[in-house]
């Protein structure tokens, strides 16, 4: 999507997350095997915003195109008629509208971060 320049925030684009890299996530996943916790948090070691990310992917994939943002009520107002439409597509599209006004953060655990997980993985 972002070589295309179709990379959308859904409304402002404020709440915070933070993303973890695969391979560190496997790492914690077989640290996990050995303990008795039943829920293990993880998350990358840098928290940012929805749109930051989006715009770290699109400077790096592709920097002549934008980042394009759909106001959050526009989105609440179309998602009704996408389930008139498509009941698979609208459970997942409701479902991310609904992730991406919270903020979203785990214990900074990560060694990777988005920058360098994009540059070794989108980045060709």
């Amino acid at each position: 999507m972002a070589r295309k320049g179709k990379l959308i925030t859904m409304g402002k684009g404020d709440k915070k997350t933070n993303p973890i890299y695969e391979g560190d996530l496997a790492k914690v996943c077989l640290d996990a095997i050995s303990s008795s916790n039943s829920i293990i948090e993880a998350g990358g070691k840098h928290v940012y915003t929805r749109r930051q990310i989006n715009e770290i992917i699109q400077q790096h994939v592709a920097p002549s195109k934008k980042v394009r943002s759909i106001p959050m009520r526009l989105v609440k107002a179309l998602l009704p008629m996408l389930k008139i439409y498509n009941k698979n597509m609208f459970d997942k599209a409701a479902f991310f509208a609904a992730v991406m006004q919270e903020d979203l953060l785990a214990p900074l655990i990560g060694e990777i971060s988005l920058e360098e997980y994009v540059k070794m993985k989108l980045v060709k």
